[in-house]
């Protein structure tokens, strides 16, 4: 017996009833069901289907497979671990249960239940007074402990194994246990894999060159892919929230454009109270400025791709009518690259975070490796140290393997460096903790170290677009690891390509000037500030002066992000916080900024052949 929360009739009341499973009640299951089928969130026509398909909030689709083993049922049967019930009741049980549950579980909890209870009803498990050794460190099942013992106690008249029942609880709390245990350990923590900060800003100049040159047919098929990437990179969206980003998402407002975005309510998937699955229950409208570049993107993007909504006999085979589209990607531009006859169409015409994910996967292979030749390797899970998250460093070629959802711790970091305050991030991000707001910022200098090299980069191809591969292809060891001596044997190469006997040198404090020409225009760009300029070699003692240079900027900067860290942990009590923040912001900008004008002309220049 269970007992569950229902409305009074039609009224806000609630009471609590008490409900166990009992299969002549089939007329009552059928009810609830036909209620949860009035409300569109059940899609089939019959409760005795063997799958059902559920849409939460208008847009997440799950499908539940009732394929329980009918031998193995009958061998629990025999055993008499069930009683007084068939085949045919026990799945209505399960399918009972679930009805009540959905008035306060998404169709993915849903999901996660039945796949997890079929785990018990395999290699006669129940049958037994403890679980498996698999079972007992299976993460997942442990997990689903409380919607899987509801079950039983559910159906408790018909079942008789409480030792197995017993074992099970007995395992959930160690495990429970033992993750308070790793939650509350300060210096190591197991996390998610997440790529190197060097990967995701790797991977973001691809995007970048990308933007720049892609066309037609292809611009317009991984157009999404341009979106995603550049909305939440900045914006820490999840996957299913990106492609919730409504059609008409941008307003003008004190001349700024502010960007309108759907948050999930229901973290992890369930409610306290009753909800009916709408889309307003399961989302809240936010806002965040965002950049006139990306506006520019999705004005471009709507301009391809809104035409279809306008056709009529759309698809290849006929069908497909004029539609009004809620949401900013479409549906109908993914197939127009993949339809052909009787292929498989959601009715909906909804563009799913399974195809976002099914594109991001054609980029990398198409676009990454095909034409950018850059290998992609895996990641590695790992127990980090906080400040070694993002520190592997890459060969030439490669960058590791990039998912819909890394895009949010990079994100978080972005909103740090571009001057958001935590209380501004952990109401973006829906952080319960303002802390772990705090805590991202533990991460910024590795990370402005990768987005300096980035805008070095980015700086480097605007002089040296013809010489993109070389630029993209050079990584952050390539650029700033001093301990294999790789920037002096980058002068080298450069100083005996200049070196021709008949090449003209003139000999400065510093160095040699190998420009040619009689206007001096290097020097009047860089009012004489030699070391900055590409024509210039300097003497081999000269180099540490630019690594030195180079370092200083590096201290700079560490030191800024302390005080800002300082700064974001006593914002409460500090007069002043705000200017000082900004302050401090703009310095650590500055700073960035300066370094990496150094390394495009020292180092990321210097390395592509710009003979006079």
């Amino acid at each position: 017996m269970i007992a569950v929360l229902k409305n009074i009739g039609n009224t806000p009341a609630k009471k609590v009833d008490l409900v166990e499973f009992n299969y002549r009640d089939y007329d009552k299951y059928l009810e609830l069901w036909k209620k949860h089928k009035n409300a569109k969130i059940i899609q089939n026509d019959s409760i005795n289907d063997c799958n059902w398909t559920i849409i939460t909030g208008d847009v997440n689709v799950s499908n539940v497979k009732f394929k329980f083993s009918e031998v193995e049922f009958k061998k629990l049967i025999n055993k008499g671990i069930f009683k007084d019930i068939n085949y045919e009741q026990f799945l209505l049980s399960i399918k009972s249960y679930i009805l009540y549950m959905l008035d306060f579980n998404t169709g993915q909890r849903i999901v996660i239940f039945v796949n997890q209870l079929k785990k018990l009803f395999k290699n006669e498990v129940l049958i037994k007074d403890v679980l498996n050794e698999e079972l007992r460190n299976c993460r997942s099942f442990l997990s689903s402990y409380f919607m899987i013992s509801e079950y039983f106690a559910y159906i408790e008249m018909y079942f008789n194994n409480s030792s197995i029942l017993e074992d099970y609880e007995d395992c959930y709390l160690k495990f429970a246990s033992d993750e308070y245990s790793k939650e509350k350990s300060v210096k190591k923590k197991e996390r998610r894999a997440l790529p190197s900060f060097e990967s995701m800003f790797k991977f973001n100049d691809i995007i970048e060159d990308f933007i720049q040159n892609a066309e037609g047919i292809e611009r317009e098929r991984f157009f999404p892919i341009i979106l995603w990437w550049k909305i939440t990179s900045i914006i820490p969206l999840r996957a299913h929230e990106v492609v919730l980003i409504p059609l008409n998402c941008i307003r003008r407002y004190d001349n700024k454009n502010i960007f309108k975005f759907y948050r999930n309510n229901l973290k992890g998937g369930i409610s306290n109270d009753i909800f009916n699955h709408s889309f307003e229950e399961c989302y809240t409208e936010q806002e965040f400025p965002i950049s006139d570049e990306i506006v520019q993107l999705i004005n471009e993007y709507k301009s391809i791709v809104d035409k279809y909504d306008k056709l009529d006999k759309f698809y290849v085979d006929g069908l497909g009518k004029p539609i009004e589209r809620k949401f900013l990607f479409s549906y109908r531009s993914y197939k127009q690259f993949r339809d052909y006859k009787n292929t498989i169409r959601d009715e909906r015409e909804f563009f799913s975070s399974n195809l976002l994910n099914i594109l991001r996967k054609q980029f990398l292979i198409e676009i990454v490796i095909g034409k950018y030749n850059v290998n992609i390797i895996p990641k590695t899970k790992e127990i980090y140290e906080s400040e070694d998250i993002g520190s592997v460093f890459l060969q030439e070629e490669q960058i590791e393997y990039i998912q819909l959802m890394d895009t949010r711790h990079f994100a978080i970091l972005n909103m740090i460096y571009m001057g958001f305050e935590a209380s501004t991030i952990q109401r973006v991000v829906g952080h319960k903790n303002i802390n772990t707001s705090f805590s991202y910022s533990d991460h910024s200098e590795l990370f402005i170290k990768c987005y300096t090299i980035s805008m070095a980069k980015q700086m480097a191809l605007k002089k040296n677009s013809k010489q993109k591969n070389e630029i993209l292809d050079m990584n952050l060891s390539n650029i700033i690891d001093d301990k294999n001596g790789s920037a002096n044997q980058r002068y080298k190469i450069i100083k005996n390509k200049r070196n021709k006997k008949d090449k003209r040198k003139i000999e400065l404090s510093e160095g040699y000037c190998t420009y040619e020409k009689d206007d001096m225009m290097p020097c009047k760009i860089l009012r004489g500030n030699h070391r900055r300029c590409p024509y210039f070699i300097p003497k081999e003692g000269e180099l540490s002066k630019i690594d030195k240079e180079l370092r200083e900027i590096d201290e700079e900067i560490s030191s800024e992000i302390k005080t800002l860290n300082y700064l974001m942990k006593n914002r409460n009590t500090l007069i002043g916080y705000k200017d000082a923040y900004k302050t401090s912001i703009n310095k650590i900008h500055s700073k960035a900024k300066s370094k990496a004008e150094m390394l495009c002309d020292y180092v990321i220049d210097n390395n592509i052949d710009v003979e006079g």
